[in-house]
C-alpha cells in the first residue's frame, strides 16, 4: 500500500531517510557548521510535518530505498549548482570589519633610486714656494775685531716647485628604497552610525543554514498552501 506520509513519519518508518545529506555534504562549506546529520535534524525540527514529495510504500522496501536516495540526487544537484552562492555566504560570517565605519583605505608604494654615478678628478696640483737666503761668513785680526779679512757673503734665490698628479675616480652605484604606507578609515557621513548598527542587527538575524533547508524543503516536501 502506497500513502504519502510526514518526513517525521518517514524517519520512523524508514530512518536511513536521514543519510539524505550526506552526499551533498562533500561539496559545500556549509557542512563546516553543521554535520550531515545535525543538518537532517535541524531540517526535520522545522519541517517535520510537511509530507514527503514521494508515496511511502508499506510493502516495497527497495521502492522506499530508491525513494530516499532519488531525494539525496536532487539535494546534491541543488547544492552543486548553487554551490558558489553558498560558499560566498558562508565566506562572509567570518570576515573581520568594524561595523560603524563604512570608509577604510590603505596607499602603499615604494619608491625606488638607482643612482649609477661616476666621479673622476683629474689634474695636476703644483706648490711653488719661494726662496731669499743671504749668509756672511769671514774672518778677524787680533787687533782689530770690528775689522773682517777673507770675508765670504752666500746668496740664495729663486723658487721650489713640488708637482703632483692627480687621478681619482668615485663611483655611486646601487639601490635606495623608499616604502611609504598611509591607512585612513571612518565615517565620512553618508550613513550614520545609528544606520549602520541597524544594518549589524538585520545582518546578525541572517541564517545561511535557515536559507538552504527552506530551498531543500521546497524540492523534497510537499508545500502547505
Amino acid at each position: 500500500m502506497k500513502k504519502l506520509i510526514t518526513l517525521n513519519e518517514w524517519v520512523e518508518l524508514f530512518p536511513s531517510i536521514q543519510t539524505i545529506f550526506d552526499k551533498v555534504s562533500t561539496d559545500l562549506k556549509l557542512f563546516t557548521i553543521f554535520t550531515s546529520a545535525e543538518m537532517f535534524y535541524y531540517f526535520a525540527d522545522k519541517f517535520g510535518e510537511r509530507d514527503f514529495y514521494k508515496y511511502y510504500d508499506t510493502e516495497n522496501v527497495t521502492s522506499n530505498a530508491n525513494m530516499v536516495k532519488q531525494a539525496s540526487d536532487y539535494i546534491v544537484l541543488y547544492g552543486k549548482s548553487h554551490k558558489y552562492e553558498y560558499d560566498k555566504l558562508v565566506d562572509t560570517l567570518s570576515l573581520e570589519y568594524n561595523p560603524i565605519e563604512n570608509y577604510s583605505m590603505t596607499e602603499k608604494g615604494t619608491d625606488t633610486r638607482t643612482p649609477n654615478i661616476t666621479q673622476t678628478n683629474k689634474g695636476v696640483n703644483i706648490n711653488t714656494v719661494g726662496v731669499d737666503t743671504s749668509i756672511t761668513t769671514g774672518k778677524t785680526t787680533f787687533d782689530k775685531s770690528d775689522s773682517f779679512i777673507n770675508d765670504t757673503k752666500t746668496t740664495n734665490t729663486g723658487t721650489n716647485t713640488d708637482t703632483q698628479d692627480i687621478n681619482t675616480t668615485v663611483t655611486t652605484a646601487g639601490n635606495e628604497k623608499t616604502v611609504h604606507e598611509f591607512t585612513r578609515s571612518g565615517n565620512i557621513g553618508v550613513t550614520t552610525s545609528q544606520q549602520m548598527i541597524e544594518s549589524e542587527r538585520q545582518l546578525a538575524m541572517f541564517s545561511v543554514v535557515d536559507l538552504f533547508v527552506k530551498a531543500i524543503a521546497d524540492i523534497i516536501l510537499i508545500g502547505v498552501y
